[in-house]
């Protein structure tokens, strides 16, 4: 049994699929293409480095706090950067979401968002291209996750002070380039954090 909701919010699709194992709708975005927008995320004194496809969504929840998604959108050397709110039905778990706020970034400037309930920072790093050849990644898992305290923060990969972890098979990993990068466990893959699939399974 599955049910879709369809919402179209600056040229992304918003899905709600239901997931046979927990029985509950999980509000997700479908990528626009394979390349991985690098953010810089400030959120209640948390530093987090993400990555996250082009038109996909990252989770960022607080306990007792809200839960916030962030979705990139490539504009050339720019993106435009959608806030929204994610919430869940108390009765069902099923989720629905609500757009807060779209800013620009251009790539080294960050931009505040005060719209979710709580002050969050957002600056654009970079935009990789998309992996190509025999590095294409390909698999099930397109999102993992990372908690530091009250906060957790999902994406195609992830670092923040108290652990890192990165979806392989859907993005290319960081490297140590960057301190706040730090060094992949070997052969990549999640190295911290809990390893999620897409509702789908792609």
């Amino acid at each position: 049994m599955r049910r879709v909701i369809w919402l179209v919010l600056l040229g992304v699709t918003v899905a709600a699929t239901m997931r046979p194992a927990h029985g509950q709708v999980k509000a997700y975005t479908q990528p626009l293409s394979r390349d991985t927008v690098v953010l810089h995320v400030t959120i209640n004194g948390e530093l987090a480095r993400i990555g996250v496809q082009n038109g996909a969504m990252a989770r960022l929840s607080i306990v007792n706090g809200p839960m916030l998604g962030l979705i990139p959108v490539v504009r050339g050397s720019a993106i435009d950067l959608m806030l929204v709110q994610i919430q869940a039905d108390r009765a069902t778990g099923n989720e629905g979401v609500r757009q807060l706020a779209v800013r620009r970034l251009e790539r080294g400037t960050s931009q505040r968002y005060s719209e979710g309930g709580i002050p969050l920072d957002a600056e654009l790093v970079e935009v990789n291209p998309p992996p190509v050849g025999n590095n294409a990644p390909s698999g099930p898992c397109t999102t993992c996750c990372v908690t530091c305290g009250d906060l957790t923060v999902c994406s195609c990969w992830v670092i923040m002070d108290c652990g890192r972890c990165c979806c392989d098979t859907a993005c290319i990993c960081w490297d140590s380039s960057d301190p706040l990068r730090g060094q992949p466990a070997a052969g990549g893959g999640c190295n911290a954090g809990v390893r999620t699939t897409h509702p789908t399974g792609r």
